[in-house]
């Protein structure tokens, strides 16, 4: 509404703000010689004003009404009648486990179910994913995440289905998120923003992410990668790929879905509205290691004989020369503290196991 910042009539007439107040403030879609007419006549010399002010202020509530009207008419809620399953294959996830599903259960929109996939762990794993009574709990002997990915997509029963890690920590709106993306756009499969939780000068770190991630979405389009710790897809869309996928090991095997689910003519989509905050483990496996892990990306989309796995190299390259400063930040931060000391580099960390070579 507007406010007038002086004690006259802005239409120029000479009665005083309180005057004035009934219809000078009204947010009026006319043109300035309309207003300073309908101002003249409302503020004649003692006669008339009220009559005047009455009739405009009648049409200036209808001209309001109208307005919100069409206003929440085009305002867009997300679709609740999609239904989310979440899908976590898991092995030795105890530390991060609690954590993940806290955030599961403190979502503003209730998934239809949550399926933990156990991948044969050797800590309480399975007791903390069991103290969660939303939580469907499922075995998969065959170790590999492939493997326990695979169980747990053909077990859910929902429309969408969303896959993350067992250290992910959604956002509070991330399944309304997907219900608005699956709902309002063609989209069969999404991946999204990343923010890590377990290293020094996060914002720095997430913002070189989130930079790199923008500029494969431009240059790869159509065969940009999956991110299984922050990704869905349409139950429909698994269905249709799941014969084709492979098994092996040595590859990301959500990059080789990413790639099929192109290659069946689907969209696959990165999207920055769907945030999730993953642990930087892979600095913890040492150069060898590390190297390793940030190379099979590039060779997941060799095999498959994709020209535009040229494009990962600046990744691979850039992580290649940063990794000293990298497992500095990493080690050196303590979460517990929530500060970086020196002194925690020095600790002894276990190393994480690569979910990509750990396949039968």
């Amino acid at each position: 509404m507007l406010r007038l910042r002086r004690s006259v009539c802005r239409s120029g007439c000479a009665g005083t703000t309180r005057q004035c107040r009934t219809w000078c403030q009204i947010p009026l879609l006319e043109c300035p010689r309309r207003r300073q007419r309908l101002a003249a006549t409302s503020h004649g010399a003692n006669t008339g004003a009220v009559p005047g002010t009455a009739i405009l202020s009648y049409f200036s509530a209808s001209r309001r009404i109208i307005y919100y009207v069409l206003t929440l008419s085009n305002y867009r809620t997300p679709s609740r009648t999609l239904r989310v399953s979440i899908v976590l294959p898991v092995y030795n996830e105890a530390p991060r486990l609690a954590a993940c599903l806290r955030a599961i259960a403190q979502q503003t929109c209730r998934p239809y179910e949550v399926i933990v996939v156990d991948n044969n762990s050797t800590d309480n794993t399975v007791q903390i994913a069991n103290s969660f009574p939303f939580v469907r709990l499922l075995h998969e002997p065959r170790q590999g995440v492939v493997h326990a990915r695979t169980t747990g997509f053909d077990a859910a029963n929902g429309d969408i289905i969303g896959r993350i890690d067992g250290d992910t920590v959604l956002s509070a709106d991330w399944v309304e998120s997907v219900q608005y993306l699956f709902a309002e756009t063609d989209v069969d499969a999404v991946t999204g923003k990343m923010l890590y939780r377990d290293i020094a000068w996060r914002e720095l770190v997430g913002r070189i992410d989130l930079g790199f991630r923008r500029h494969f979405a431009r240059v790869l389009g159509r065969e940009v990668a999956l991110q299984g710790a922050n990704m869905a897809l349409r139950r429909t869309a698994w269905q249709t790929v799941r014969p084709q996928l492979c098994t092996r090991g040595g590859i990301h095997e959500d990059f080789d879905l990413a790639i099929h689910l192109n290659r069946a003519g689907l969209n696959v989509r990165f999207d920055e509205s769907l945030v999730a905050e993953i642990g930087y483990r892979q600095a913890g496996c040492g150069y060898g290691g590390f190297m390793k892990y940030v190379l099979q990306s590039p060779h997941t989309y060799a095999v498959h004989g994709l020209k535009s796995r040229r494009h990962m190299y600046k990744v691979v390259v850039f992580l290649a020369v940063m990794y000293p400063a990298i497992t500095l930040l990493y080690r050196g931060y303590s979460m517990q503290d929530e500060r970086f000391a020196l002194r925690n580099f020095l600790t002894p960390q276990a190393a994480r196991v690569n979910p990509a070579d750990f396949v039968e």
